[in-house]
């Protein structure tokens, strides 16, 4: 994503939606995936980057910051 400019491309676009369904999916399998998505409010940032390169950098950075919060705490 950094390194295009401009809205974000068709493909770009389909694997964000790709994003979206699998945490969908995956929050239908396990109550622990739906606590989670439903408290990182991740559906939501999701359909927030739109086509905006930017916004998705923004969610980038706050996917990296969960992971880096739940290492810290020794999440599995």
């Amino acid at each position: 994503a950094k390194r295009g400019k401009g809205n974000l491309r068709e493909e770009e676009l389909a694997d964000i939606q790709i994003l979206r369904m699998k945490l969908i999916y995956d929050s239908g399998r396990e109550k622990a995936v739906k606590e989670f998505v439903h408290e990182t409010k991740l559906l939501e940032y999701v359909s927030e980057i739109g086509n905006d390169r930017n916004n998705l950098i923004v969610f980038c950075r706050y996917m990296e910051a969960l992971v880096a919060y739940h290492k810290y705490w020794g999440g599995k």
